[in-house]
């Protein structure tokens, strides 16, 4: 679906849906717009093309998806690969929706291979404050970077609970769902780390002086990657954490395995005697113990009072 918001500069905002008033509104003189793609045919993605003359290479792009933060300076336009990011699973597996965007002198249009929630609310923005317009369509396309890089934090703050869940349950009783859980986050922290550092170079670039953005909007594009830097460092200390999650895990086994090895060793010693005790008198004698009941009873009393006293001094020693 397209829609085209035109701002004019008496300070209306008109909005166009359909295919036929879109191109019409095209091609207005003296007026800003921003047209937004979602879930469009490909069709739609290469009609771009041919009205705008944008490279084709950046028309692939926005077919075939899975792209890697960039940006990419045409002179006439700017081309920027964005990546807004969401739990993709019960498990807590992130992944990621593209957000193509194409910058002019006075045009933004943005291609959504899927809806993006913040898009959306800005869209909705844009369309009921003229004021926003006053700015350029470049200070539009910051708003659309700070709503991507604001939805950053949201997700590191569930993350971040989920780490400590996971290490509180480890230090109380580590199962084997606590290790799965340890290692899909790890790979969240390595995706993610990926997603946000070509991010943070883009606005880092984005802003330094460029002649499709003023000069007096070069400070909020630093704003949004000081944001970019910022997650980049919470992203950095939840791998360290989750590492840490994973040593306390297998120490926490570790230890478990040598409480349980030390009762088995403590039973083995105490059944050591007892099986001398009875193998030696358990022997084929023609009378046991040797023809004298006391010895016997004798025997028989060692046997009962040698695992208890050695109980005890186990205890005493702190063996347990």
């Amino acid at each position: 679906m397209s829609k085209l918001l035109i701002g004019h500069r008496d300070g209306r905002v008109e909005e166009r849906t359909s295919p036929v008033a879109i191109e019409e509104g095209l091609k207005i003189p003296d007026t800003l717009f921003w047209l937004n793609l979602e879930a469009t045919e490909v069709s739609e993605i290469e009609r771009l093309g041919d009205l705008f003359g944008f490279h084709p290479l950046t028309i692939e792009d926005c077919i075939k998806l899975n792209q890697r933060p960039k940006l990419e300076d045409f002179e006439t336009y700017l081309f920027v690969v964005l990546h807004f990011c969401v739990f993709k699973s019960p498990t807590g597996e992130i992944g990621t929706k593209e957000l193509h965007i194409f910058l002019g002198p006075n045009y933004l249009i943005t291609v959504q291979g899927e809806p993006i929630e913040p898009i959306r609310e800005l869209y909705e923005r844009c369309k009921k404050d003229p004021a926003i317009w006053e700015k350029g369509c470049d200070f539009i396309f910051y708003l659309v970077g700070d709503s991507i890089a604001d939805s950053y934090f949201p997700l590191l703050d569930t993350i971040g609970e989920d780490i400590d869940r996971l290490e509180d349950a480890i230090l109380l009783s580590p199962k084997k769902e606590d290790l799965d859980r340890v290692f899909t986050l790890k790979q969240d922290m390595i995706f993610l780390r990926k997603i946000v550092s070509p991010m943070r170079e883009v606005f880092n670039n984005l802003s330094k002086k460029d002649s499709l953005i003023n000069e007096k909007n070069l400070l909020y594009f630093r704003d949004v990657h000081g944001l970019l830097l910022m997650a980049y460092e919470v992203i950095d200390s939840y791998r360290d954490m989750v590492g840490n999650a994973l040593e306390v895990y297998l120490s926490t086994i570790s230890n478990r395995m040598t409480e349980i090895m030390k009762r088995l060793t403590i039973i083995a010693t105490i059944f050591m005697p007892l099986s001398f005790i009875t193998g030696f008198f358990g022997m084929n004698f023609t009378l046991l113990p040797f023809g004298n009941p006391w010895l016997l009873l004798g025997v028989l009393i060692i046997t009962a009072i040698l695992p208890v006293s050695m109980l005890l001094w186990f205890y005493r020693q702190k063996w347990f």
